[in-house]
C-alpha cells in the first residue's frame, strides 16, 4: 500500500533506548517527523541519524511537542496525519490497519 501521503509525528522526551525500536517497526511513510521535547539524551540525535525530520520543541508537555510536530507537517502539506508515541506504546508495526482505510479512500 501507498503511504506516501502520510506523515507521522513522534513526539519524544527522553526516549533515545525505545526511538530506535519505533523507527524500526514503522512502514515506509511520506514523511516521519520526530519532536524532541527538550531531551537531556541522545534522542534528537538518534532521530537525525535515522534521517527523519527533527523539530525541537524547548516547552516542555506532550501537547506542545504534539502542535509543534502537527505544524511542521502542515507546513509540508500532509493527507494523513499519525501521531505515533516514542515510547513503544504503540504498535507502529499496525499503521496500516489504522490509515489504511483512508488511503484507500473507504473512510
Amino acid at each position: 500500500m501507498d503511504f506516501s501521503g502520510v506523515t507521522v509525528v513522534i513526539p519524544a522526551l527522553n526516549e533515545e533506548q525505545s526511538l530506535p525500536l519505533v523507527l524500526a517497526d514503522l512502514p515506509s511513510v511520506g514523511r516521519v517527523i520526530v519532536v524532541d521535547n527538550a531531551s537531556t539524551d541522545r534522542t534528537a540525535a538518534i532521530a537525525r541519524e535515522a534521517g527523519v525530520d527533527v523539530v525541537s520543541q524547548p516547552e516542555r508537555g506532550y501537547g506542545a511537542a504534539c502542535l509543534a510536530g502537527i505544524a511542521r507537517a502542515h507546513e509540508h502539506g500532509a493527507d494523513v496525519l499519525v501521531i505515533l508515541d516514542a515510547d513503544y506504546s504503540d504498535y507502529s508495526e499496525h499503521l496500516d490497519l489504522l490509515v489504511g482505510p483512508i488511503v484507500r479512500g473507504e473512510a
